[in-house]
Order: structure tokens, then sequence, then C-alpha cells
């Protein structure tokens, strides 16, 4: 079983080699006994393009063992980075990322007791 990159759509429609930390979108097609051309399948996986890449390699490996097939890396989007903080959950400095609430009085056992 061979597993194989290609990066063609992504490096032609941004100008460079994938890289950086953003949502990246793996596409494949599965060739079967009886259709040459199906779906294509895609996998979205979101952090720093190595590591995204391994797991798609590693997801796919699991999912269709003995099987040939090149992992096509599509286009992405380039958030700015207040997106990106928003999307990876990072916590603006000094602030906490979960929001702290005070606790509410004691009610009724039903709604609209007190």
């Amino acid at each position: 079983m061979a597993i194989t990159i290609n990066t063609t759509q992504y490096e032609t429609a941004h100008g460079h080699r994938p890289r950086g930390q953003k949502v990246w979108i793996f596409e494949f097609n599965l060739k079967t006994k009886d259709s040459e051309n199906s779906e294509p399948i895609r996998i979205g996986l979101s952090g720093l393009y190595q590591d995204a890449e391994k797991e798609a390699k590693r997801l796919i490996s699991l999912k269709y063992p003995h099987q040939d097939i090149t992992i096509h890396v599509l286009p992405s989007f380039d958030f700015s980075k207040s997106e990106r903080n928003r999307l990876f959950n990072r916590p603006k400095r000094g602030r906490s990322s979960i929001p702290i609430q005070k606790p509410r009085p004691p009610t009724g056992e039903y709604p609209g007791e007190g």
C-alpha cells in the first residue's frame, strides 16, 4: 500500500508549498473494480500542515488498507489572526479562555417557583 501526497492544486492557488497552521482539506478518490472514477472523499483537519498530513495518512490507511491512494491538498482559506485565534481556541493575553460565571441563587424545583 502506498499513500502519496499531491500539493499541485494548493501550490497553484497560493504560490508556495503548504505550510503553517490552518484548516487543511485533503481529497482522494477510491478506485474499485466496478468503477474507475468515484465521488471524491474529503477530510478536513486543523493544525500545522505536517501534523495534518500525518493524521490524514493515518486515517486513510486505517480505513482503506492495502490500497494505493493519492491524496490531493486542496487550496485553503487564509484567515485573519483574530479568526485563527477563535478557530484554534487561543485566549487573548490576560484573559481566560473559559468564561467565569457567578453561581445562580437556588430556585424552586419548577420554573416560576422561587
